[in-house]
């Protein structure tokens, strides 16, 4: 429970949640597209349990090589202009392992594994039981989003070199 809303509550800080969420039913070509069109922010895919291994394969390596397939165009000896590139952050739900459904059809899946970060979330009864969070989720998120990230981007803009130290200084420790 609450996968969905998870991808919709990453949303709303940029726009309407549910309308952002790519579903299951979309074609690879689609999520593709989807992730051209939002080419820097974030981009959720909800429900991907049914997915197949192949489709599951393509999104991890497309999605970390920040750009879809090249195409040739049709009446001509030459490569159509392809603007699908990207870099960004997917996030996705299932309700089964990616891991485990690459495992199951290819022998060593470690490149796509390498590429994926898969999490799993246990259900929070308490949160469940909470009528106001309910409400908040389920009614508000969908009727009020997208202010927080045009506050996030003036933010950025406003105190770059800010930023851009704190991020040198994250990076440091990280090396370390």
């Amino acid at each position: 429970t609450g996968k969905s809303t998870s991808l919709y509550l990453q949303n709303g800080v940029w726009g309407s949640p549910v309308e952002l969420t790519g579903i299951a039913a979309d074609t690879t070509n689609a999520k593709f597209m989807r992730l051209g069109i939002h080419k820097n922010l974030p981009v959720t895919f909800d429900e991907l349990t049914e997915s197949p291994a192949e489709e599951v394969s393509q999104l991890a390596y497309g999605i970390s090589q920040g750009k879809w397939k090249d195409r040739v165009a049709s009446q001509a000896n030459a490569l159509r202009k392809n603007l699908t590139n990207w870099c960004t952050i997917v996030t996705t739900s299932s309700n089964s392992s990616m891991y485990e459904k690459l495992a199951a059809v290819k022998n060593r899946p470690d490149g796509e594994m390498m590429r994926i970060l898969e999490y799993r979330v246990k259900t929070n009864s308490e949160l469940e039981a909470d009528l106001d969070l309910k409400y908040m989720l389920d009614i508000e998120l969908k009727q009020n989003y997208g202010h927080a990230g045009e506050i996030y981007a003036e933010e950025l803009v406003k105190n770059l070199e800010q930023w851009k130290d704190k991020l040198r200084e994250w990076h440091e420790k990280i090396d370390r």
